[in-house]
């Protein structure tokens, strides 16, 4: 019998400017494993979470309207 070879997947993480207050102490997620993407700022407590084809999962924007 063959063994199959177990694909790791990691996560990676990309500093990036906050699309909401545009300080540079946001982070950007890839989680290959749970297919999604997560934006955060610690700074004004941003939340972005997108699926796959770009579908928001879930949002949080403080000081934006909807």
């Amino acid at each position: 019998m063959s063994k199959l070879k177990e694909k790791s997947l990691s996560t990676q993480v990309q500093r990036i400017c906050c699309p909401n207050c545009g300080c540079s102490a946001a982070e950007r997620y890839f989680l290959p494993e749970y297919r999604i993407i997560r934006t955060q700022c610690g700074t004004c407590d941003y939340l972005m979470v997108m699926g796959e084809g770009g579908k928001v999962i879930e949002a949080y924007a403080p000081g934006q309207d909807s």
